[in-house]
C-alpha cells in the first residue's frame, strides 16, 4: 500500500562547486519521496541552516516556491536531535496558509540522498509528517 500522506523534508544540500544550502522540501504523496523524486515545492535558505534550535526557537518559510499548497511552515526541532536514534521524534511543525493550519510531528532521517540533480543533491536531515 502506498503512502499517500504529505512531507516535508528539512534537507541540506551541496553543490558541484562546493556551495550548499538548506530548504524545506514538500512532497504532497510521502511514497513519491522514497526513490530519488524532485520535490513537489521548496523553500529555500541562501545558506545552511542549523536546524536544531534552543527550546522555544522555530525555523520559519514564508516564501516557498510555486506548486506549495502553503503560505508558510514552521519547523521546531529538539536542540539534541543528532544525538538521537534515527527515525526518532525530534519536534513538531506547522504549515499554515489561508487561514488554517495543520499540525505535524517529525522524526530524524539517517542522512540519505533525497534526490540528486546536475548541480549536486539533497540530503534529508528531519522529516515532518501531515497526517
Amino acid at each position: 500500500m502506498a503512502l499517500t500522506n504529505p512531507i516535508v523534508y528539512l534537507s541540506n544540500c551541496f553543490q558541484n562547486d562546493g556551495s550548499g544550502y538548506s530548504h524545506f522540501a514538500y512532497y504532497p504523496n510521502e511514497s513519491a519521496s522514497n526513490n530519488g523524486e524532485l520535490p513537489a515545492a521548496v523553500c529555500n535558505f541562501t545558506d545552511y541552516v542549523y536546524w536544531e534550535q534552543p527550546s522555544g526557537s522555530q525555523i520559519t518559510c514564508n516564501t516557498p516556491s510555486a506548486g506549495a499548497p502553503f503560505s508558510g511552515f514552521d519547523a521546531l526541532i529538539q536542540q539534541d536531535a543528532q544525538s538521537l536514534a534515527d527515525f526518532t521524534f525530534v519536534g513538531s511543525a506547522i504549515k499554515f496558509g489561508h487561514g488554517w493550519t495543520v499540525p505535524s510531528k517529525c522524526y530524524k532521517d539517517n542522512k540519505r540522498t533525497l534526490y540528486t540533480t546536475d548541480k549536486g543533491y539533497c540530503q534529508a536531515i528531519y522529516y515532518c509528517e501531515f497526517r
